[in-house]
């Protein structure tokens, strides 16, 4: 938190309160004015905590900076002292703008990816436990290689109820939590 919009206001209203107090002749333990206040201090202490007030309750109301608001510009200042407008004031006077948009301005979050690790020779159960331990989630079966578009030279030879080919091919990176198909060789 920063000190203009955090700890500033709260001591400006703190103090404009106890001025205003003083300033309405009320008295307080933590202050101690002897022989009382003259009718000008009264007032002056008055105008001083309502201004303190109004001050720390401005503060509040503004929004704070933000580190991605765009640095002002440099402007030049005419013989009259009016500033003079700048080229990009000039430019979006002529150029029409985009209309709104209601897409959220939060950034987009990114899916760690992960390495498909080769479960061809594998059981299903065996192929699920490994895709697992990387992130990834095992899919159903398919009836063959050429459903998954897998080229033949990624095809294996395997046992009876092994997979032979996979849908995403061993070494490829891909989101966290995909889903890898198969297909299970009938031969025995």
């Amino acid at each position: 938190m920063d000190f203009i919009g955090g700890a500033l206001p709260n001591v400006m209203f703190l103090i404009g309160v106890i001025a205003l107090g003083i300033g309405l002749g009320l008295e307080f333990k933590i202050i101690e004015i002897k022989n009382g206040l003259s009718r000008g201090g009264r007032i002056g202490a008055g105008l001083v905590g309502l201004a303190l007030v109004a001050t720390s309750i401005v503060l509040y109301l503004l929004p704070a900076p933000t580190a991605s608001s765009p640095p002002a510009t440099p402007t030049s200042v005419t013989s009259a002292g009016v500033p003079a407008p700048t080229r990009e004031a000039l430019v979006s006077q002529v150029t029409p703008t985009a209309a709104p948009t209601t897409m959220s301005t939060a950034a987009p979050t990114t899916v760690p990816s992960v390495v498909v690790p080769d479960i061809r020779n594998m059981t299903p159960k065996d192929a699920a436990k490994k895709l697992e331990q990387v992130g990834l989630r095992i899919g159903e079966p398919q009836p063959s290689c050429a459903s998954l578009g897998v080229s033949s030279d990624l095809m294996i030879t395997a046992k009876k109820d092994h997979i032979i080919c996979q849908g995403v091919a061993p070494g490829t990176s891909v989101a966290q939590q995909s889903i890898i198909t198969y297909v299970l060789s009938s031969a025995r």
